[in-house]
């Protein structure tokens, strides 16, 4: 192993040492990384994490575009300028791109569950065993019972295109 000089050594790899090391590494400090283990999936851990606004936006202050991009990748079509490059990256021109903002009535906790089932958390939801899926189901519904919730924010971005002929 060759040795080389850095001024701080982050001890694991994890989402914040790995966040910490890319911080550090973009105010042009030396850093290594330690981890124990070989390969990413040594050791399966942190599935299903969340990650807070806070968190979030450390990670988005710290680590490269192309990094960041890869962690949230919904960016690339939650704006519909971003929408509209990521069709022409594509090759598909005339695209018809519009955001939609507005608030979606629940009605009833029942409701926001078939709101959480038609949802992009569907399949997290469908990786769940039974017990697991019904404390997320029972959860939610309590929370929708006791916050008082009536409505959520909406905010879509609709796009139609026109498949190229072959």
């Amino acid at each position: 192993m060759t040795e080389k000089a850095f001024d701080v050594a982050v001890v694991g790899g994890g989402i914040g040492g790995l966040c910490l090391a890319q911080g550090l590494k973009k105010a042009g400090i030396n850093v290594a990384v330690y981890e124990r283990d070989r390969t990413r999936v040594d050791r399966l851990q942190g599935y299903r994490v969340h990650i807070s606004p806070r968190g979030t936006s450390a990670l988005h202050n710290c680590l490269p575009p192309e990094l960041y991009k890869a962690f949230n990748p919904w960016d690339r079509i939650c704006e519909p300028s971003s929408l509209r490059a990521l069709f022409a990256s594509a090759g598909i021109a005339g695209v018809d791109v519009q955001a939609q903002s507005d608030r979606h009535e629940i009605g009833s906790p029942d409701a926001w569950w078939a709101a959480v089932l038609g949802s992009g958390y569907r399949g997290t939801i469908d990786q769940l065993d039974a017990d697991a899926l019904q404390r997320v189901k029972d959860a939610n519904l309590d929370f929708i019972r006791s916050s008082g919730v009536r409505e959520v924010e909406a905010n879509v971005v609709y796009a139609v295109a026109e498949k190229g002929r072959a």
